[in-house]
């Protein structure tokens, strides 16, 4: 095991990936806040000052972190400031947060570690006393400057099929004609730029992927499809969310309801690749997503017993 002091994050637990690193925080969390090439830029962002939001104490640190949807202040928002355990476990590291005032418990798994990739399970416990509906929300909030990419359905022709593919949600403030968004043959991206205005949407990506890419640099999550009758807001298992300040790639877990002492797990693989290793990028259609689908999957792990 392997610890870094990291800036005004303090004490974090490296994580080797060959080529790249993942960088736990150990004084609160659990977050993985630096993902990225060894001696090469973070593709995560970082808030340094931890500003609050809100007035139950959650600060902005940045990095990849577990939350309980759906998004209120009473669960969402509750803080993460205490200091995590962190145990190894067969095959990686285990780090788990005291259960917030609302009774949830997180821990989240880094297991399956190569060669500049790594799947994590992110798990939530039941530990009050009544039952909780929630799903599990796993946000990586990127470093500014870079464009993320989804896929959008497979095209058919009218004559093909006639029924509906996916989802595309918005919220109240969504604006498509933002320039922000662009909409490609068989892809949606949302580019990170200065503009001080939020941008969001939703949708189901039967692929259970989506991709950052930011100075010659891809960072690939893969995450479960789920059924979209089982995902929330409409049927999403993907959403997207950018201001001025970053962008965040957020997978989505199936709605639960959890009785007292039971679990809930949501997996993803993450995958720090260079942009030269997909030749169809340039292009920003949906055949560079079929290449990185095909090359970087989501890897399965054994699952963790419940309770």
């Amino acid at each position: 095991m392997v610890f870094r002091e990291y800036g005004s994050f303090g004490k974090c637990w490296v994580v080797d990936l060959g080529e790249a690193e993942a960088l736990v925080t150990l004084e609160f969390g659990p977050r993985v806040i630096r993902l990225g090439p060894k001696g090469g830029p973070n593709l995560f962002k970082e808030f340094a000052g931890g500003d609050s939001v809100g007035d139950l104490g959650f600060r902005l640190y940045g990095g990849h972190r577990l939350w309980s949807g759906p998004e209120v202040p009473t669960t969402c928002y509750l803080p993460d400031n205490e200091p995590v355990t962190a145990v190894q476990v067969p095959d990686g590291v285990r780090f788990t947060s005291p259960a917030n005032a609302a009774g949830i418990e997180k821990s989240l798994d880094l297991r399956g570690i190569g060669d500049r990739s790594v799947t994590l399970t992110h798990r939530l416990t039941n530990r009050s006393d009544a039952p909780l509906e929630l799903f599990p929300w796993a946000l990586s909030a990127m470093a500014p400057g870079g464009v993320c990419y989804v896929p959008l359905p497979e095209f058919r022709a009218h004559t093909e099929d006639l029924l509906p593919a996916t989802p595309l949600v918005a919220w109240r403030y969504t604006d498509f004609s933002d320039p922000r968004w662009r909409f490609t043959p068989g892809s949606l991206s949302l580019s990170q730029t200065e503009s001080p205005s939020p941008q969001k949407a939703g949708l189901w990506v039967e692929q259970g992927l989506a991709a950052y890419v930011l100075e010659g640099w891809v960072f690939l999550k893969r995450f479960e499809p789920h059924r979209p009758e089982d995902c929330p807001d409409f049927g999403c298992n993907f959403e997207m969310f950018t201001n001025g300040e970053m962008l965040e790639i957020e997978s989505v877990g199936p709605i639960r309801s959890l009785q007292s002492g039971e679990s809930l797990d949501h997996f993803e693989t993450w995958y720090v690749r260079q942009t030269s290793e997909f030749h169809a990028l340039r292009s920003g259609s949906r055949e560079w997503l079929n290449e990185a689908a095909a090359t970087c999957p989501l890897r399965a792990v054994e699952p963790r017993v419940s309770g």
